[in-house]
């Protein structure tokens, strides 16, 4: 939302995720208000007031990363030019990170039909497989030489927010699986797109709220289109510089597809899994169209689609990446809210069980 939005109570701009007892203690996002001016001038000035320094600045949703006292917090929130703070969140994962596998074929069987048994078959049409259309894969890094990816993983296009690390050298499997599930050659719909990587975890393995900002900023200002973004991993709370990231991205034609999460609780409670502008995946068990046991639900959550039980959310948003890269090779030119529209409208609509009376009964069909 702009920054207009956020109402101050008491003189005071609002504050999310201060008392977090998973915060990372002493950096802080804060957001400006529309007016403020250049955010590199007022990050530098509002740092050094504050005995702080700047991480790093987020022009696109006008917003900064500072290190900053704590006891400085309350001052910061009463400056007119600040919009909102939020303490710095780590992001999780929302699958195992020691299980690959590749050619599963459950959930693409799955998705090729109206009903159950499942046919053992997957059908599409080969000039239909994401041809042309950039996955940008924002997680643990991808491995190249997966055979599943192997020579469609872009190699002069990817970023890292970490100095030493590697973008195709992965810290776990969660990244593999995610663009295999995406774009990998058996095992997706749209195994011929180009595979795209930002790696945000640092050498041990740990991210945040501001990596993962970074990661989209830099992939608008530096991604030709079409382009499609993955995040499969989410944190618990609010986290408005990361909701005005992914509205950044969609607002500017490129669709962002989020996991909901696996923590069986309602998906508006997970930041990036309620931002309206994204796309939103729920989990269901595809020889049983019920919900995966793990997977988050609720009103937040846009379409549900097939993975097998140890996938969870996070693969169950890479098979959707790929159906929403399909969309755009057959135009370009959709939106996505005209993608999450086309993917509803086709959906499989009341097959799914336990999914909770506020959540959309539809699971992605891509025929």
């Amino acid at each position: 939302m702009p920054s207009s939005a956020f109402e101050r109570v008491d003189g005071e701009a609002p504050a999310f995720n201060l008392e977090a007892p998973e915060r990372i203690r002493g950096r802080y996002i804060i957001g400006l208000s529309d007016g403020a001016g250049h955010v590199s001038a007022r990050a530098a000035n509002l740092a050094m007031s504050h005995r702080g320094t700047v991480r790093r600045e987020f022009a696109t949703i006008n917003a900064f990363e500072a290190e900053l006292p704590e006891e400085a917090i309350a001052q910061v929130r009463r400056r007119p030019e600040v919009a909102y703070v939020e303490a710095v969140m780590p992001i999780q994962a929302f699958a195992p990170t020691n299980v690959v596998q590749v050619g599963a074929n459950m959930p693409l069987d799955r998705i090729d039909q109206r009903g159950l048994p499942l046919d053992g078959a997957y059908t599409y049409d080969p000039q239909w497989t994401g041809a042309g259309v950039r996955a940008w894969i924002v997680d643990k890094g991808v491995n190249p030489n997966n055979p599943e990816l192997a020579g469609r993983v872009d190699m002069g296009l990817f970023m890292t927010t970490y100095a030493g690390t590697s973008a195709f050298v992965p810290c776990g499997t969660h990244g593999d699986s995610v663009a295999t599930y995406a774009a990998g050659t058996s095992s997706s719909v749209a195994r011929a797109a180009t595979i795209n990587v930002a790696r945000i975890y640092d050498a041990g393995c740990q991210a945040n709220s501001g990596d993962v900002i970074t990661a989209i900023t830099w992939i608008m200002g530096n991604s030709s289109q079409p382009a499609v973004i993955n995040l499969s991993f989410g944190t618990i709370g609010s986290s408005p510089s990361m909701d005005n990231s992914v509205r950044y991205a969609a607002n500017h034609g490129v669709p962002v597809v989020v996991a909901a999460g696996n923590d069986n609780t309602n998906a508006c409670y997970v930041t990036p899994a309620k931002t309206g502008e994204a796309i939103t995946v729920g989990a269901t068990v595809p020889y049983l169209d019920a919900k995966d046991p793990y997977s988050n639900w609720g009103n937040c959550v846009d379409i549900f689609a097939p993975m097998v039980s140890w996938g969870g959310t996070s693969y169950a948003a890479g098979l959707t990446t790929g159906q929403v890269a399909v969309l755009l090779q057959q135009d370009p030119s959709r939106t996505p809210n005209v993608i999450m529209q086309l993917m509803a409208a086709n959906a499989t609509q009341g097959v799914l069980t336990g999914i909770g009376a506020t959540s959309p009964n539809r699971l992605l069909y891509v025929r």
